[in-house]
C-alpha cells in the first residue's frame, strides 16, 4: 500500500509541475480576479462570444471560457 500511495504521489507531482496557467488559475488559485495573464492552449469550442481554452496536460483543470466578445474568428482546433 505505501509503495502504491508514493507511485500516485510521484503522478500528481509530475502533473503538477507540468501545468500552465490555466491550471494555477482553476486548480492552485494563484492569481486574483482582475490579475491580467496571457494563456496558450487549444481551442476546443468557439462560440459567438469566446472560447474554451485548453492547455496540455488536457487533465482536469487545464481548461477555461475567455470571454472575447462578438466576431474574435477564433475556430475550434486554434492555437
Amino acid at each position: 500500500m505505501k509503495k502504491l500511495a508514493i507511485a500516485l504521489l510521484m503522478i500528481f507531482a509530475a502533473a503538477a509541475a507540468n501545468a500552465g496557467v490555466i491550471y494555477d488559475i482553476q486548480i492552485n488559485g494563484s492569481y486574483n480576479e482582475g490579475d491580467i495573464v496571457q494563456v496558450e492552449g487549444v481551442v476546443a469550442v468557439a462560440a459567438y462570444n469566446g472560447v474554451w481554452l485548453l492547455e496540455a496536460p488536457y487533465g482536469a483543470g487545464n481548461g477555461i471560457w475567455v470571454y472575447l466578445g462578438s466576431g474574435h474568428g477564433f475556430v475550434p482546433g486554434d492555437m
